[in-house]
């Protein structure tokens, strides 16, 4: 079996005429071909077995639902719908990094910045989601206080004034109009974790990038490692709304508490604020699982290395990552 020659065509790709994962140059092998092709090619420089139709043909190197083949935002699409789906669908398909490197393979092409951009999304929505837990805690707390104290009655004024000190309270004290708990600083421990995992994937992107020297296999563009890392910092977002979640609770909870006998918050809700924070620190762990596992897949899966070269490098990274981020969570929560 056979395919067309493209490679002879006035107009070649030439960057499509390089292996997919280490950039070594196909072209001398194409010039080989007189009026077919193989179906198949292997590099000589890396070993990674391709089919040349995933080099040649520009529609096999684009993803519909990846973010990063999204349409462009001067393609139309007024309110953006489509790049909105393909970012959610992205963040959801990554949650599964078995069946996300299966798909994203090093063929397909990579654009840089609508990766960054994917980057910037997910930390502005950490930033969003910092606020919003905190204010909705404190409304939400606030109010049922309220309400308890009122006999059942809030006035209008008291709401308003609920709803302004709540969405600066996030900001720091000294914003806060009102006395009592609202004065103390806000709890920083949610935002030390995310930097934890923004240091262990840190590391792990660092060893990832000096691999090539040592392993065939794992010979590698840096943007393949860039693009791992991206995508490895999804769960840690979600986990964080899980983190931060709890932080607001228990602090918040903790304060509006303390000024009534017996704690009033304790009996209205399902869980207690201890319960919610071992499942916080259950998360937390379990996350850096997560992150060692979607770097596997990454290396095995989405650049194809040998089995025994993509375990021996992340458990490398793991090593150094986890070394990393301890040493920088320390560092971040004794400032």
């Amino acid at each position: 079996m056979g395919a067309d020659n493209a490679g002879h065509s006035d107009a070649r790709d030439r960057a499509a005429e390089r292996c997919p994962r280490c950039g070594y140059d196909l072209g001398g092998e194409i010039e080989t071909w007189r009026d077919r092709c193989p179906i198949d090619g292997v590099c000589a420089e890396c070993g990674l077995r391709f089919r040349w139709a995933e080099l040649l043909n520009p529609a096999l190197r684009r993803l519909p639902w990846l973010y990063e083949h999204a349409r462009s935002l001067r393609e139309g699409d007024p309110l953006e719908l489509a790049n909105t789906r393909a970012f959610l669908t992205t963040v959801a398909r990554s949650l599964l990094p078995w069946s996300f490197w299966r798909n994203v393979r090093p063929h397909h092409k990579m654009a840089q910045k609508r990766l960054a951009l994917f980057v910037f999304m997910l930390f502005l929505a950490v930033s969003a989601l910092h606020w919003i837990i905190f204010a909705g805690a404190r409304l939400i707390l606030e109010q049922i206080q309220l309400f308890n104290i009122g006999g059942g009655l809030v006035s209008i004024k008291t709401i308003l004034e609920s709803l302004f000190n709540a969405a600066l309270y996030p900001f720091g004290m000294e914003w806060d109009v009102l006395s009592g708990f609202s004065r103390q600083k806000l709890d920083p421990s949610p935002l030390i974790v995310f930097l934890a995992y923004a240091y262990f994937t840190l590391f792990c992107a660092l060893i990832a990038l000096c691999a090539p020297s040592f392993w065939r296999s794992a010979r590698t563009l840096p943007r393949h490692i860039v693009r791992i890392t991206a995508y490895s910092l999804t769960l840690p977002v979600l986990a964080y709304l899980i983190f931060t979640t709890a932080s607001a609770w228990v602090w918040t909870s903790e304060h509006y508490g303390a000024r009534r006998t017996p704690a009033w918050w304790q009996y209205q809700t399902w869980i207690t604020p201890d319960e919610l924070l071992q499942v916080a620190i259950t998360v937390f762990f379990a996350v850096f699982i997560w992150q060692m596992i979607f770097w596997w897949f990454g290396f095995r899966r989405g650049l194809g290395m040998r089995r025994r070269d993509a375990t021996l490098l992340t458990a490398l990274c793991a090593f150094t990552g986890v070394l990393g981020s301890t040493t920088g969570f320390l560092y971040t929560a004794a400032l």
